[in-house]
């Protein structure tokens, strides 16, 4: 599991990150250790991590300052934080900005190596999903579940997740309503409906997924082309 493996190490104090990062690299993992928040998101803006280990007090920007910069653009990598702040407060706060896990100093090095393990294991199974996430919607083109606006449950019908993930994977690509309807029902130029099935089939997702379905911010509509779709 650790092979290959890379993680970012925000940590402060100096004893507890020099014996982190040598049981993770004893481990086989690739370290990189920051010793300020601001390091921190510079790493993030160049560099990947598999899995990000962070300290909550840390000069020049906190851990859920990190945590909510993270999470604006990554949504799957986990997060755990180790902290001594123990309150129950400060945990729920750091699950509520995107941590998977929170742990308490002085914490258990066994169970902490075996929680890393389980996360990255969890995130290598979640890759193997065909999943896309715009605002605060996703779609699983894997198992055919999706989150519409407000946090709603989206029961789509094959075609539709079809439709949309025709536009999905062409992203900001404007893409001619002959081609959806070749890609989608089989027909050629010449045999194009005139009906406006296509139309209603936008009509669908955009209630879906659009928060004002007369201005819609990703299935939009292209003048004289079909449409797109903005992520």
């Amino acid at each position: 599991m650790s092979k290959g493996k890379t993680i970012l190490l925000v940590e402060d104090e100096e004893a507890i990150a020099y014996a982190l990062k040598l049981n993770l690299e004893a481990e086989d993992y690739t370290v990189h250790l920051c010793e300020t928040g601001g390091k921190a998101i510079t790493f993030l803006q160049h560099h990947h991590a598999d899995l990000l280990l962070l300290d909550v007090m840390l000069p020049e920007a906190d851990g859920y300052q990190i945590c909510m910069h993270f999470r604006e653009k990554d949504k799957y990598t986990p997060v755990v934080f180790i902290s001594a702040k123990n309150d129950h407060q400060s945990r729920m706060h750091g699950l509520r900005v995107g941590a998977d896990d929170y742990i308490n100093k002085p914490f258990n090095l066994d169970e902490l190596m075996l929680k890393i393990n389980r996360l990255l294991f969890k995130n290598d199974l979640r890759k193997d999903h065909d999943i896309v996430y715009f605002g605060d919607c996703w779609i699983d083109f894997t198992t055919l579940e999706a989150k519409g606006v407000n946090g709603t449950k989206v029961n789509m019908s094959k075609l539709e997740f079809d439709l949309a993930k025709l536009l999905i994977t062409n992203k900001d690509k404007p893409l001619s309503r002959a081609f959806l309807y070749s890609k989608l029902w089989g027909y050629d130029k010449k045999h194009q409906p005139n009906s406006r099935t296509l139309d209603n089939f936008m009509v669908f997702i955009r209630r879906y997924f659009e928060k004002d379905i007369s201005n819609p911010e990703y299935f939009v509509s292209v003048r004289g082309v079909g449409y797109k779709f903005v992520g």
